[in-house]
């Protein structure tokens, strides 16, 4: 199953920023220099059903450039590899069957903001904003 570039959860104790660089290491091998250079670009919201029912989910997103040469390796065997695809392909990728598809509004939001989809290609891009945006905390 694709995925992004790397994720995990938040330990309390440790802030948003610090879980992001652990786990660029411990997921992808990214040195802690490269990885400080991480930018916060905001959060994702949505709701996503599954089996258990439906559940609300909220995800902190980094944007980082890595260099040209970059090989990611995984340290904590919770990654089999990764594939470098072509920003033409990306839509098509993360809707395809082989995509987790909560991952799937943090791409949405980084095709957003890098002016990928616009509203000149994508005439429901204001849904789709707001679909990737919801404001859980006025549900509980």
């Amino acid at each position: 199953m694709m995925d992004n570039f790397v994720g995990g959860g938040i330990t309390e104790g440790i802030s948003v920023l610090d879980t992001a660089i652990k786990e660029a290491g411990e997921e992808a091998d990214v040195p802690a220099e490269i990885a400080a250079n991480l930018k916060a670009a905001g959060t994702v919201s949505f709701f996503h059903e599954s089996e258990r029912g439906i559940h609300p989910n909220t995800e902190f997103v980094f944007d980082l450039e890595l260099p040209e040469d970059f090989v990611p390796h995984n340290n904590d065997g919770e990654v089999s590899g990764w594939q470098l695809v072509p920003v033409d392909q990306v839509v098509e990728v993360i809707c395809s069957e082989g995509f987790k598809i909560t991952s799937s509004p943090v791409v949405v939001d980084w095709l957003v903001r890098h002016g990928i989809v616009t509203h000149d290609n994508q005439p429901d891009l204001p849904e789709i904003v707001e679909l990737i945006h919801l404001p859980l905390h006025n549900f509980y």
